[in-house]
């Protein structure tokens, strides 16, 4: 996917889809079992959204501007203090603020050179 509008798209339904789930899910379904081994439904966005906050206000100049993975820890901290609205909510923040990260980008931004082969 080259086309910034096909990229940005992607990525708005994929936030719109998990901020819709967060907005159904019951006390139990939080903590059911999730397809990958050891991790809850929880787990699984939680992990989502903190990619994504890892990823929030990072463009990288070059291979060597890896992302500021230290906000993981913190931002993992922080959720698991969380009720389950208290963490909805917080999902939804994360992905407000990429989806701003998305309306300030350009074309020539998905030609920046990344350390993810992607």
């Amino acid at each position: 996917m080259t086309d910034l509008g096909t990229v940005s798209g992607a990525l708005q339904a994929c936030y719109d889809a998990t901020e819709s789930l967060c907005g159904r899910l019951t006390g139990w379904q939080w903590q059911s079992q999730s397809l990958c081994p050891d991790w809850t439904a929880r787990d699984v966005i939680q992990h989502l959204a903190t990619m994504e906050r890892v990823m929030t206000g990072w463009l990288p100049d070059s291979v060597q501007d890896l992302p500021p993975l230290d906000r993981i820890m913190p931002f993992g901290a922080q959720a698991a203090a969380l009720d389950n609205s208290a963490f909805a909510r917080q999902v939804t923040e994360v992905f407000g603020a990429r989806r701003s990260d998305l309306a300030r980008l350009a074309k020539a931004d998905l030609s920046r050179p990344s350390w993810t082969p992607i």
